[in-house]
Parts: C-alpha cells; structure tokens; sequence
C-alpha cells in the first residue's frame, strides 16, 4: 500500500509540473508573439525601456537598401543579429547615423551587395559582412572605432575602403578583418601616416599583411581651430580651481598649460572636446588642483602668479602641433591672517570723526563697520559697512543729526579667489561719545 501511494504522489508531482512548464512555456511563446511585430518587409521588436524599434529580419528584395527612421511609429535605434543575413537582392546599403548598435553577422553572406556606406556606430562587429562576395566598395564615416574580427573576411572582389571623411578616429583592426580580401588595393585614410602605422602595429600579422600591400592615401581635411576666448578661472585656494572657456569650432581637443612661480612644476591638461555622445563640448572645463609636494598628506603650495593658457587643437593625438590659444593670469595668495589694524588716530570734531591707520602690507583692503548711536538711549542705526582698499589709510564719517555718538571697527582682509582671511584677534569696537572721547565698553 504504502508503495502504490508513493506512486501515485510521484505521478501528481510529475503531472503538476509538466502542466506548470506548459503554463510557462504557452506564457512566454504568447508574450514573444506579442513583442514581435511586421511592417513591410521588416520584422522588428519595440524595447519597453525606451521605445525603440530593433531590426530583427529583412526579408525584402531592395536593391538599393534604405534603413527605417521608424517602424510601427517607433525610433530605429538597432539592427539586431543576423538581421540581413543571406540575403541575395541588396547591391548597396548605407547604414544611418541614427544605428547606434549592430549585431554580429547583420550583412553576412549577402551574395549580391557591391556597396556599403557605414554612418552608423563606433563599432562595425564581428562578420558584420562576412563572406560578401561581391562587395566592391567600403566607406567608413569619422567615428567608427573599432573594426571587430572578420568584419570583411572573404570579401574576394573588395577593391577599396575609405576610412573616415575629415579626420578618422578609427583606432583597432581586429584579427583577419579584412583578410582573404585578394583584390583589395585602395584604401583613403582620413589621418596622418604616423597614425595609421600606429593602427597597424596593434593589428594581428594576416590583417597586417594584406593592409600592408595595399596603397594608402593619407587625406585628412583639417580645419583650423580658432582661438578660445573668454577664459575664466574661479577659485577660493588652490585646492580648488575651476577653469572654463568658450568653445572654439573645429576644435578635436584642447590643451590646458599651466605655468607657475618657482617651485612649481609646468603643466599639459588635455581636455576632448567632445562629449560621451560624440558632439562637440558646448561649456569646455577644467577642474584642478594645483598641489605641490610629494605626498597628498602634507601638501606644499607655491603662491603666486599663475598663467592658465588653453590651446585648441584640431587633431586627436598630443603630439600634432597646437592652434589657436587664449589665456588667464591669476594671482593665488597664502591666505595668512594679517594682524589686526595699528591706528594712527581717530578724532571726533563735532560731527565729524576722522580715522587714520598705519598701512598693512599683508592686506588686500579694509572692510570699515561703524553704527550711530544716540548717547543714553537705546536710538541707533543699522550696521554699515564701508569697503576700503588697500592703498587706503585715512577715512571721515559725518554723524546724523539725530544720532551724537559713533562706534566703529577696522577689519584689514587677505583674499584668494573669492574668498576673504580677515585679522587674527576678534573685532575690535571702538566707541565715541558725544564730547569726542572714547568710551570703555
């Protein structure tokens, strides 16, 4: 008895599961019919993160091949793996800048494409056009970075292959992306020499080989950067600077120099001037910190006048020579407490009270604070404050006529930046009565 039971249990265990996998498997195939959807010639899948329409499918006869902005009213931001795959109709594709992502094997094997025009992502993948047979033509646009393994491998009638219009970013070939191309002789670089012998050097020896034996026309379009204006440096120490200036058109990057008083060692920024999306820096800046010593626990900091010049370049490597050039000359100063004021005389007449001080050589001026006051009442004005400079070493007041009596302070200040260090001691008040005499609080 106790045998057949155990069966049995088994059994509805067995039959429950199998109805649960059925369940889920009827769920997920209902949601995957749901998710795909046709337009045209097209199947596609709509993202719930953001809306976007993926290619999954062409199964259309095109021959001259124009990517969907939209399908299904959705933006197209990808072409999804396989996506063109053998098909035998397309003859020339251009890939639109708004394909930000590519799968592998997107154009592999389609026997009829002669050209191809990428505008699209950094990255062209892995046997995007493997085995085309009857490609002829390549043309890659500036941002594409990265040419991933066997992108072009056994494309046995590709003659040539433009990299880049104005100025190629392109900085990896991967393994036997363009080997087994016999018949490709041309290739347009937009760059310098140096910088495609740079490429290479990182290429694996096939691909190498082949790039090797092809004539490379060297055809970068440089436009001259302009000079940035508008520098500015804001500050409260030398911890904390934060430099900004004017984007300049044309400019790929730009170079920060600073230079400082004695003991402080020059100094190359490299700022791009592009953002993550690949568009030009509308607000360009710097945030630094001007330490000096050998170790971030006790810092050393030279004082004095700095010089922050920013060049604009319009290459991408630091070792083309730089363009246009502004620049801002700030004086950081040690922010000590200078000593308190040391009065010459303060003299009450009347109405009027005149002050004198000896000059502060560490001030970078006075704030003066002073309040009327009628003697043996509570009647008093507000606080008024008075900026003095530097040079400043005598000032008057007129008292009200209906106060008889002042109280005022002197407060020398040293200023960094936008921040004031005033006197070491307290504010000190100094009170006048009516009769001119200085009162004790």
């Amino acid at each position: 008895m106790l045998k057949k039971k155990s069966r049995k249990k088994g059994l509805g265990l067995v039959r429950v599961s199998l109805i649960l996998f059925l369940s889920l498997f009827c769920i997920l195939g209902g949601y995957r019919e749901v998710m795909a959807e046709t337009e045209g010639n097209y199947e596609y899948s709509v993202s719930a993160y953001d809306n976007s329409a993926t290619i999954k499918r062409y199964i259309g006869s095109e021959k001259n091949l124009v990517i969907p902005k939209k399908l299904g009213g959705h933006p197209v931001n990808q072409i999804s793996k396989a996506a063109f795959k053998g098909n035998t109709a397309i003859e020339s594709v251009t890939i639109p800048e708004f394909i930000t992502a590519v799968g592998w094997e997107a154009f592999m094997s389609c026997s009829a494409l002669k050209t191809v025009k990428w505008n699209a992502a950094e990255d062209i993948p892995r046997y995007c056009f493997d085995s085309c047979i009857s490609l002829e033509s390549v043309e890659l646009n500036d941002h594409v970075y990265w040419i991933h393994d066997r992108a072009f491998f056994l494309c046995g009638k590709l003659k040539s292959v433009r990299i880049g219009t104005e100025e190629s970013r392109l900085m990896f070939i991967s393994d036997l992306a363009f080997s087994e191309c016999p018949n490709l002789t041309n290739i347009t670089y937009a760059g310098r020499k140096v910088w495609w012998d740079e490429i290479l050097s990182r290429t694996e020896e096939t691909t190498r080989k082949r790039l090797e034996t092809a004539n490379v026309t060297y055809a970068l379009k440089y436009a001259k950067p302009g000079k940035p204006t508008n520098v500015k440096v804001t500050y409260p120490d030398l911890e904390n600077v934060h430099i900004t200036w004017k984007a300049v058109p044309n400019a790929r990057n730009y170079v920060v120099k600073i230079s400082g008083p004695k003991g402080y060692t020059t100094e190359n920024k490299n700022v791009w001037g592009f953002d993550s999306d690949g568009k030009p820096l509308k607000k360009p800046s710097l945030d630094i910190a001007l330490y000096h010593g050998e170790n971030w626990g006790s810092p050393k900091y030279p004082y004095g006048k700095y010089t922050f010049t920013i060049y604009a370049t319009g290459y991408h490597t630091d070792v083309e020579p730089i363009q246009g050039k502004g620049s801002k000359t700030c004086i950081f100063k040690r922010l000590e407490k200078p000593e308190s004021v040391i009065w010459k005389k303060y003299r009450k007449v009347g109405r009027k009270l005149a002050m004198s001080w000896k000059k502060n050589k560490l001030a970078d001026g006075y704030i003066l604070s002073y309040i009327y006051y009628k003697y043996g009442s509570e009647n008093r004005s507000k606080e008024y404050t008075k900026a003095l400079t530097a040079k400043t070493t005598s000032y008057s007041l007129t008292i009200p006529k209906k106060y008889n009596a002042i109280m005022f302070a002197l407060r020398p200040y040293v200023v960094s930046g936008k921040k004031k260090c005033y006197a070491k001691e307290d504010l000190k008040w100094i009170n006048i009565g009516p009769d001119g005499r200085e009162l004790q609080w």
